[in-house]
């Protein structure tokens, strides 16, 4: 079984590295109930990979300072378009010349907030990420959900301000989405509508397969984070590509985290976004999944997501439901506890 290098517990880690005026962090970090976490669980959480803790390393020892120094010789500002493009060139989504404008946001959190505007009516499959709703209900801006069968969504009457928001591979279960037959039949519906891809999952499925967006005018914004490939959450690093500005995110090029910019690049630049690491942490997922049919924390009709970071069923307890015949569960808590299993209670 894969393991990762041995380290201290959290709070004996921090506290060997903080300065006495700081080790409040420590103690903010270590002062969680005392819960037990089980193995496997409803939400997706990140899996924070040995290979990006290396990289974090790494890259702090040789630049701790060099980042954020001399802003005003404007450097940091060309990270944004050097992540984009390594993003782009590594990346199995064809995105072509129809996406000129390109922004590295705080995660797809960021981008999607820009993207969810009132005027809008919002589009999206039953069990997809909930993000989608939480914002748009926020801003007041009604909401569809609807059935994954295309043949059936198609025949619903479509508005020139329906915006479809959609996963690929699908936060449902992890499979592709046949996207290109739903774009095509959506531009003979009409082709006002516009789509909107969340495509967060590319480089955290096993078997990656391209993606080609070319020649669909439809397709509005492509939005991505490097929070499921490479356990990077908490470095928000992510990005959107559009066919038009987006006014609000400019600026980003002034605010962002040359920290998180430059640790994306550097993933992304190693190990890929076709499935280098999920391949490597298969067998761990495996294992997973086959504890938990045998201890009962998962139905028998389990098996491996294409996504390495859960599980999913036609059946299960009904927290778990994502959609009719859809049921997802996340292994994160459990592949932690093999991985650093001196860290995590």
């Amino acid at each position: 079984m894969l393991r990762a290098p041995e380290m201290p517990s959290g709070t004996e880690a921090f506290m060997t590295i903080l300065p006495v005026e700081i080790a409040d962090f420590s103690v903010a970090l270590s002062a969680c109930p005392a819960i037990t976490v089980p193995n496997i669980i409803r939400t997706v959480y990140s899996l924070y990979l040995p290979e990006t803790r290396t990289a974090v390393e790494e890259l702090w020892r040789a630049y701790p300072h060099l980042l954020y120094e001399q802003a005003y010789n404007g450097g940091q500002e060309r990270l944004p378009g050097l992540f984009l493009e390594t993003w782009r060139n590594a990346s199995p989504v064809m995105l072509g010349d129809e996406f000129p404008h390109a922004y590295a946001t705080s995660g797809a959190s960021e981008a999607l907030k820009d993207l969810i505007l009132p005027g809008m009516r919002l589009n999206m499959f039953d069990g997809d990420y909930e993000g989608f709703r939480h914002i748009a209900e926020a801003r007041g801006i009604p909401v569809r959900v609807h059935s994954r069968l295309h043949a059936v969504v198609l025949t619903i009457p479509q508005q020139d301000n329906d915006v479809w928001f959609i996963t690929s591979p699908s936060s449902i279960d992890g499979e592709d989405v046949d996207i290109r037959t739903f774009l095509g039949a959506l531009l003979t519906v009409n082709p006002r509508v516009r789509v909107l891809l969340d495509v967060t999952f590319v480089g955290a499925v096993r078997e990656s397969r391209d993606v080609d967006l070319r020649g669909f005018p439809n397709v509005a914004a492509v939005v991505f984070s490097l929070s499921k490939p490479f356990g990077a959450y908490y470095h928000r690093v992510g990005g959107v590509f559009s066919r038009k500005p987006i006014g609000s995110l400019v600026g980003n090029k002034w605010f962002a985290n040359p920290f998180s910019l430059a640790l994306g690049t550097m993933l992304i630049r190693r190990h890929g976004l076709t499935g280098e690491l999920p391949r490597k942490y298969a067998a761990l997922q495996d294992e997973m999944v086959a504890r938990g049919i045998a201890s009962g924390a998962l139905p028998a009709s389990a098996r491996p997501s294409n996504v390495f970071l859960f599980a999913i069923a036609p059946d299960g307890p009904p927290e778990f439901r994502r959609t009719d015949g859809a049921y997802r569960f996340c292994l994160t808590p459990g592949m932690y506890r093999e991985l650093y299993p001196d860290r995590l209670t």
